[in-house]
């Protein structure tokens, strides 16, 4: 039989794949950028691109998973929320740091 085992495509899985995936670009400095390393992005593209930020931001809170964090994580102990107008960070890293805040949230609600 040439299908695959039922565990293998479960979603937890693919998490657990993700995750190690970006835990073994962090570690390897994959992601790490110099600031000075960024090209310079006209205004234009930087205002569209702080926009589409904002509202991967705005749609991690707006989860039921994110509410539920909230209210059972001390503000101290909270993972910081990815700035969505840091120009230092790259589009790269920006993705990177989302992926990583929005799996800490739901990992800590789990």
């Amino acid at each position: 039989n040439d299908a695959p085992e039922a565990s293998e495509g479960t979603w937890e899985n693919r998490r657990e794949k993700r995750r190690k995936r970006f835990q073994n670009m962090k570690a390897t400095g994959h992601y790490s950028q110099d600031a000075t390393d960024i090209p310079e992005v006209p205004e234009g593209t930087w205002t569209s691109r702080s926009q589409k930020r904002e509202m991967e931001v705005e749609t991690v809170k707006a989860t039921g998973y994110y509410a539920q964090y909230r209210e059972i994580c001390a503000p101290d102990k909270r993972s910081k929320t990815p700035d969505p107008v840091d120009r230092s960070v790259s589009k790269r890293t920006w993705k990177y740091e989302v992926e990583r805040w929005r799996l800490d949230v739901k990992a800590y609600v789990e």
